[in-house]
């Protein structure tokens, strides 16, 4: 229901039995009441930039691959939004953000993860020659190429 459903049922409210429809919608259009304005609050809610968590994270996985993190364990997404959450001084972040952030680089080829319990691995050969973006930019390369041959084989 939108914000002019009270002025709805007073034109209701106000007209003969006998009076038309047009002259009812007319004069409820007329006497539509204003919405009410919901202040913003003061401050800004706690929410990352477009992209911001990746880089957060890619710090984490850099820090484990190079050995200057204190982590004996497994990398798993539970221990990396523990060690954002110290280094950033931030609330944790979403451990299914993180989860979600490590399966997107695994299907684009920048790591290996193990299976159970889900964790980072290791970096593969072309995470160290061509780096996240030229990956993630042959991977939509590809899925367009896919894109334009389903298209393709559908109009035949």
């Amino acid at each position: 229901m939108g914000p002019n459903t009270a002025s709805w049922a007073k034109v209701r409210l106000e007209v003969a039995p006998t009076t038309r429809r047009s002259e009812i919608f007319l004069r409820a259009m007329t006497e539509t009441t204003e919405p009410t304005i919901v202040p913003m609050p003061a401050e800004k809610p706690e929410r990352s930039g477009k992209g911001e968590l990746e880089k957060l994270v890619k710090g984490v996985v850099d820090d484990y691959t190079m050995g200057t993190l204190e982590e004996d364990d497994l990398l798993t997404p539970h221990r990396i939004a523990k060690h954002i959450q110290n280094r950033e001084e931030i609330s944790r972040p979403s451990v299914g953000a993180i989860t979600n952030c490590l399966k997107r680089w695994k299907k684009v080829g920048f790591i290996y993860t193990l299976g159970k319990p889900f964790a980072f691995d290791c970096y593969t050969d072309a995470a160290h020659t061509s780096g996240l973006r030229a990956l993630k930019d042959d991977h939509r390369a590809m899925l367009k190429a896919e894109r334009a041959e389903a298209k393709a084989a559908d109009k035949s």
